[in-house]
């Protein structure tokens, strides 16, 4: 049911995933580039591999008669970026995209929360240093609450010069996600 520009792949391919999965077929070829990697029901979570470097997943969480869905597609090549980070609602069969800001208050701004002072010489400062701080998520498997993945593309020792920290929380809190405490990674 996504809209073709968010799922992988067209209809076609999507409903040929499917029959796949559910026979045990893992192959991949025959125009069909994709397949199903992960496919949790009971978490409402799904992860996708195939011809594409990256990730690509899905997950849901439950708001009464209806589905908040995440649909989250990293590329990676020669540095990690988000290229799909989407959310719909699913209700009585029909899917309606979201707002990201609706969903994630602050999301604009989220980047600049990591760092302990954000500014114009700042940028300016990282890019005469060639280096690289991305901002990437993790859909949750278990739990409800989504990752946000600072730095990525060098060392904790690098990122901690102006970072504070290279993880932040967000917690789901009434159909929605707070910006919770930021952390270094272990």
């Amino acid at each position: 049911m996504l809209p073709d520009k968010v799922g992988l792949g067209d209809r076609v391919s999507r409903e040929q995933m499917i029959k796949n999965h559910q026979m045990g077929n893992k192959k991949l070829g025959d125009k069909l580039y994709y397949r199903f990697d992960i496919v949790d029901e009971k978490n409402g979570f799904l992860n996708v591999t195939g011809g594409f470097e990256g990730i690509w997943e899905m997950c849901y969480w439950n708001l009464g008669k209806k589905k908040l869905i995440a649909v989250y597609y990293q590329g990676c090549g020669p540095v990690c970026y988000i290229e799909e980070f989407n959310f719909f609602t699913l209700q009585n069969d029909k899917i309606r995209p979201q707002e990201i800001e609706d969903i994630i208050p602050g999301y604009k701004t989220l980047y600049e929360d990591f760092f302990v002072d954000y500014s114009d010489n700042r940028k300016k400062e990282l890019r005469d240093k060639d280096i690289i701080a991305t901002l990437l998520f993790k859909l949750p498997r278990n739990g409800k609450d989504i990752i946000a993945l600072f730095g990525n593309e060098d060392s904790k020792e690098t990122y901690s010069q102006f970072s504070k920290g290279d993880r932040m929380l967000l917690k789901w809190d009434n159909e929605k996600f707070t910006k919770d405490k930021i952390f270094w990674s272990k």
